[in-house]
């Protein structure tokens, strides 16, 4: 009876051992063996159908550009080439319908063709960015091809970049007025890392002008008693800026938190331009909570949220700015939608791209 128990035992070890040795394996040609390959699995579990699409289920499971193009980006930095050629291949399929290159902004479930065929240039230069980036981490040439001819399609069009001023600015979509009528910005569309990227394969003198325009946007467009970017921007035809009268909120919020992680990705995030967000989410934490929706007009906190892809943006900032590193404990939650979780693999990638000692307490 001993030496059946004893090697019922054996045999009960050996099966965890192997269990855990697949577990990991598989884990590792997913996703690339990468220590943070689990959080990638839950989000493409929970996030990403079959047929390769990104679900925002928060908005009656509807798909966007920017939502593809996060999940390609993710993909790639997770080393999942599966995943990555499902994305793409329904990105192209039922977003890739425009003849202009540009992408529709956004596919609803029983409504085929998009009845709504404009683009969302955050969407188009996420895109792009996942294809080039995609090319380089699998040498794959194709992607490449497709990456340039995104990217030339983006920079060509008048209606997208936009002179004002000897300033260009990238218009969020092709639907602006004409030139000498001003347009309307957002901020979070000015992805500094993709104008870097796209300019190696794509030389051009537009990218490093959207950059500098970029730049001083952010410098100068500060509102409300927090000194935040708004969600959105109207330019004026004599180059001042103003927080829009009509159709867009006076606010910074779920749009203006992405810049700063855009920002730290490009290396361009000096002091001035992280405080203001750092103050206005400490003035405005209530327990897990900071504040995401701030008035520009009072500086009202009109929504705080937990979501950890805002707390991770926080925290990151709180790294580069103090040097200390993001809590090992903040990880997906069930309560995460699909923005919030895009944003908290976003940050984690972005910081082992650029700022990897924030990551010290998750090794």
């Amino acid at each position: 009876m001993a030496v059946h128990v004893k090697n019922s035992a054996a045999a009960v070890i050996a099966a965890a051992v192997l269990f855990a040795a697949l577990a990991v394996g598989w884990l590792y040609w997913r996703g690339g063996g990468t220590p943070l390959d689990a959080e990638w699995v839950r989000y493409r579990d929970r996030f990403m159908s079959a047929q390769g699409r990104i679900v925002d289920e928060g908005r009656g499971g509807i798909s966007t550009s920017e939502g593809q193009g996060f999940g390609m980006l993710l993909a790639v930095a997770y080393n999942d080439r599966i995943a990555f050629d499902k994305l793409w291949a329904w990105t192209k399929e039922n977003l890739g319908t425009r003849k202009d290159r540009l992408f529709v902004w956004k596919w609803e479930p029983g409504k085929t063709p998009a009845p709504d065929t404009v683009n969302a240039t955050d969407g188009d230069l996420l895109i792009a960015w996942a294809l080039a980036r995609a090319a380089t981490k699998w040498n794959d040439q194709s992607f490449t091809d497709e990456a340039i001819r995104r990217a030339r399609s983006i920079r060509s069009f008048e209606a997208l970049a936009r002179e004002i001023k000897k300033k260009f600015y990238l218009a969020p979509d092709i639907n602006q007025p004409e030139n000498g009528s001003g347009i309307v910005v957002n901020p979070s569309y000015i992805v500094f890392p993709v104008f870097r990227d796209l300019d190696v394969i794509d030389p051009n003198w537009i990218w490093g002008q959207f950059t500098h325009t970029g730049l001083r946007l952010l410098e100068a467009a500060r509102f409300g008693p927090h000194k935040l970017p708004p969600d959105w921007l109207i330019v004026r035809d004599d180059g001042t800026y103003a927080l829009p009268e009509k159709v867009y909120d006076r606010v910074a919020g779920y749009e203006a938190v992405r810049v700063p992680l855009y920002l730290m990705w490009a290396n361009l995030a000096d002091e001035e331009l992280l405080r203001p967000f750092a103050e206005a989410w400490t003035k405005s934490r209530k327990g897990r909570e900071i504040g995401i929706v701030f008035d520009l007009d009072t500086g009202e906190v009109k929504t705080r949220n937990n979501g950890t892809g805002f707390r991770a943006i926080e925290r990151a900032v709180d790294c580069v700015l103090t040097g200390y590193p993001v809590p090992a404990e903040l990880r997906l939650t069930p309560h995460d939608d699909y923005y919030s979780a895009s944003l908290f693999l976003l940050t984690l990638t972005m910081l082992q791209e650029t700022h990897p000692t924030c990551l010290s307490a998750r090794d």
